[in-house]
């Protein structure tokens, strides 16, 4: 058996126009770097669990602390789909789901702003 045996003939394909290739282009471009930039952070964490386990965990045995940094790193990941599926489902909701995270964040660094002057 060939390996073109089961390919589709260049005459029936469709054929695709130039304004649809830029589209196509321009559509995995803008995926690739947003996916690029939502895994840097997951790269960046992963990289640096070595200083975090020593700074944020208990002293005494390494290998605790570096589990508690997987387990912090494993609930991140495994929050992406269900935060997705949650905020992204209904197509209404996606814009107030990113203004309710930004306020959400705005408040985390009002509260924590107030804490660093406080003390």
């Amino acid at each position: 058996m060939g390996t073109g045996e089961y390919a589709i003939p260049l005459e029936t394909r469709p054929q695709v126009q130039g304004a649809d290739t830029r589209r196509r282009i321009t559509a995995i471009v803008a995926a690739s770097s947003g996916n690029l930039v939502e895994w840097y952070d997951f790269y960046a964490y992963a990289f640096t669990s070595i200083y975090f386990a020593a700074a944020f965990f208990p002293s005494g045995n390494e290998t605790s602390q570096l589990l508690a940094t997987a387990g912090i790193f494993a609930v991140g990941f495994f929050m992406r789909p269900l935060g997705g599926w949650l905020f992204g489902w209904p197509r209404q909701a996606r814009p107030q789901a990113i203004y309710g995270d930004l306020g959400a964040v705005d408040v985390r660094r009002v509260v924590d702003d107030r804490r660093a002057t406080d003390v």
